[in-house]
């Protein structure tokens, strides 16, 4: 972590002089990809921490390679040359070696330095274009978070005010008729994959717990939470069967990720959230390359590990009207669902290893209660079932640990 995080700085102190604040009059946006040709795309640089390798022969990726990690102690890093801005943030995920359920993704500008804008399920994220948050930023960071899994790292682009009409981006959506929509046509399923998309706005409050299986990256965890999206706060504890433990506090301000034990934590501040007019509309289009752009709503609370359940836009853009069918409407937990039988695409199968899922739906919030997948032998390939569920209770934010002497500042070295 350290010597990752000395090269960040270096980095910083390299770039510093070519950052300046954006005007939004004259913005456009700004798209980075790691290990460029030569004067390809030269407003923006890279910084690869060592435990990030170079691939190469990636026909998936954005420009046929991408960077790799399954070590925790290093990130890597996309520079926008010549502006910091606030914006929204994506990251194009659609290579099969991406499996990391939780990488954080983090924002860098000289003012305040690194902070987090979000968390982002590699190993479920449709392949394509995917939000990964809001934030002001000169770098965009991603690391790895969990013990599961692998973090990847292809292209990224900062979307940001001040757009001129003339300017098109990956994120230009393609004029009608030009691509396959993406759009559902089944009214049932777009109402449904609607209030998924919504889930997270459906309550003031959520506690409660679920067991989470995924056999391709290795992850089995019991995720406890209490989360409240209106107080932008959250308190999740992830139970490794491994052993592994790890606690995070969160406030509108601020975040600190404890590991009990290892007696050792990190904290770091939180993105503003952005205006309600700023905010990008949850729904999936192509964009002028036909390419997949899925713009979903993040959760407020700010919680890793939570939104597999609570803010299920990963598992609502699985739903297709070619694919998805509703089979009913069962009690699970108490409350009503909808179950929905659905058939993965090419690259989603290939990936996690099953051919068909079901889900279960609650009909009134659109969390999502249970996920099982099944391989082609009818082997379950993964499982997301909620234990318990609470909502609107009022839960009050948990305070902070009081953390012993001596305990390890992850964050110092940064």
């Amino acid at each position: 972590m350290r010597t990752n995080r000395l090269t960040a700085r270096l980095a910083g102190a390299l770039f510093a002089a070519l950052l300046l604040p954006v005007s939004f009059a004259h913005a456009a946006n700004q798209y980075c990809d790691n290990d460029r040709d030569p004067g390809q795309y030269p407003s923006c640089g890279n910084v690869a921490g060592a435990g990030f390798y170079y691939r190469s022969g990636q026909p998936s990726d954005y420009h046929g390679d991408d960077r790799l990690s399954t070590t925790q102690s290093s990130s890597y890093g996309w520079v926008f040359l010549g502006t910091v801005a606030a914006g929204h943030h994506y990251a194009y995920l659609a290579n099969n070696a991406f499996t990391d359920p939780r990488a954080e993704y983090q924002a860098w500008d000289l003012g305040s330095g690194f902070y987090s804008i979000g968390y982002v399920n590699q190993n479920t994220a449709p392949s394509g274009w995917n939000y990964v948050g809001y934030g002001t930023s000169g770098a965009l960071y991603v690391r790895r978070s969990s013990g599961s899994g692998a973090t990847g790292a292809d292209a990224v682009m900062r979307q940001y005010a001040g757009l001129s009409a003339q300017v098109s981006t990956p994120l230009t959506p393609a004029p009608a008729g030009r691509c396959p929509s993406l759009a559902l046509r089944d009214p049932a399923l777009a109402e449904l994959q609607n209030k998924m998309f919504d889930a997270a706005r459906s309550y003031r409050d959520a506690a409660g717990s679920y067991a989470i299986v995924f056999n391709n990256n290795g992850q089995r965890e019991r995720i406890e939470f209490e989360v409240s999206p209106a107080r932008r706060s959250g308190f999740v504890r992830i139970a490794g069967a491994d052993g592994r433990l790890t606690e995070h506090y969160a406030d509108a301000e601020s975040q600190t990720t404890v590991l009990p034990l290892h007696s050792a934590y990190r904290s770091s501040r939180r993105a503003a959230a952005p205006d309600a007019e700023q905010a990008p509309a949850a729904h999936a289009y192509r964009n002028t390359a036909c390419q997949a752009v899925y713009a979903s709503q993040p959760d407020a609370s700010g919680a890793p590990g939570t939104a597999d359940v609570l803010a299920p836009a990963n598992y609502a853009f699985w739903l297709s009207d070619e694919d998805s069918r509703i089979l009913g409407r069962p009690s699970l937990l108490g409350r009503e669902a909808v179950l929905v039988e659905g058939r993965h695409d090419e690259a989603m199968a290939r990936k996690l290893g099953a051919q068909r899922y079901r889900m279960w739906v609650d009909a009134a919030t659109g969390i999502l209660l249970k996920l099982e997948g099944r391989n082609a032998r009818g082997g379950r390939a993964y499982l997301i079932e909620v234990e318990r569920l609470r909502l609107d209770s009022g839960v009050s934010p948990r305070a902070r640990p009081t953390l012993a002497k001596g305990w390890i500042d992850l964050g110092a070295a940064r």
